[in-house]
């Protein structure tokens, strides 16, 4: 008689934890050894012990047997078996499944902290009068970033892109200009500063795009047709920048009471 033994094991791993193990112990029983790998034999008993193991420690252990003529070593009659565990492997078994818990909840938290669904319900909405950016502009630069497929669409995107933020430009400065200010003098300044937009506007064209509206030498735009896209762009970024100035005017003056609440002064 000839005994053949093998071993398989199959093992889930979660950030090189091994979470879950499974191993298939088989033992079965010949008339005698292998020639060769291509003799074929009949199996005349054979044993089959599965274990699965949580965390290393064994949770389920099941077989099954083949031994009409009782060749095999006498073992328990085919069963599941749920061994008890010690006090200790439970206490390890919780503390790795605490540990693992843990690592689950902090990777859900990053994966969910960059998802558009938590930049829009929560960090827009909590930087929006830092930062100004605005929800409503989402849609726009998903169509220049995203949707557009030529050059001409993105063209188009851009400029619509911008004139929409031009919009909440001309809303938030309408507020400014229509608050009631306890003091003329600090309306007259704030509302001075804001009457320099097309100068600073115009001074921000010839240091950014200084060759605006000319010809190259073989009479293209100098600029070439990507100036559709990347002027709009550059101008709202500069009417951010003008908000966000006067923003900071108003709320680092010397009477920072002036206005009583500067955040709804930038809502969108």
């Amino acid at each position: 008689m000839y005994e053949h033994k093998t071993s398989q094991i199959d093992d889930l791993k979660i950030l090189g934890i091994k979470i879950h193990e499974r191993i298939r112990d088989n033992i079965e029983i010949y008339d005698h050894e292998f020639k060769d790998d291509n003799e074929e034999q009949e199996v005349l008993a054979g044993r089959t012990i599965c274990t699965h193991k949580i965390f290393g420690f064994p949770i389920l252990k099941w077989q099954s047997c083949y031994d009409p003529e009782h060749l095999l070593p006498t073992e328990p009659e085919n069963k599941i078996i749920l061994p008890v565990l010690n006090k200790l492997a439970k206490i390890s078994l919780i503390t790795a499944g605490s540990i693992l818990a843990g690592i689950c909840i902090f990777v859900a938290g990053i994966y969910t902290a960059h998802t558009e669904w938590f930049n829009d319900i929560f960090y827009i909405k909590s930087r929006q009068m830092l930062n100004l950016n605005i929800k409503s502009l989402k849609p726009y630069d998903k169509a220049l970033i995203k949707d557009a497929k030529n050059q001409y669409e993105m063209n188009v995107a851009s400029s619509n892109r911008y004139k929409h933020y031009h919009e909440y430009y001309e809303k938030v400065v309408e507020r400014i200009r229509n608050t009631e200010y306890y003091d003329d003098k600090i309306r007259n300044m704030i509302i001075g500063y804001i009457d320099g937009y097309e100068k600073r506007k115009d001074l921000f064209d010839k240091i950014m795009f200084p060759h605006m509206g000319e010809l190259t030498e073989d009479g293209g735009a100098y600029y070439g047709t990507i100036l559709g896209s990347s002027y709009p762009i550059a101008l709202l970024e500069f009417d951010r920048q003008e908000l966000l100035t006067y923003r900071m005017i108003l709320t680092y003056m010397y009477d920072s009471n002036a206005i009583d609440n500067i955040d709804s002064l930038f809502e969108e």
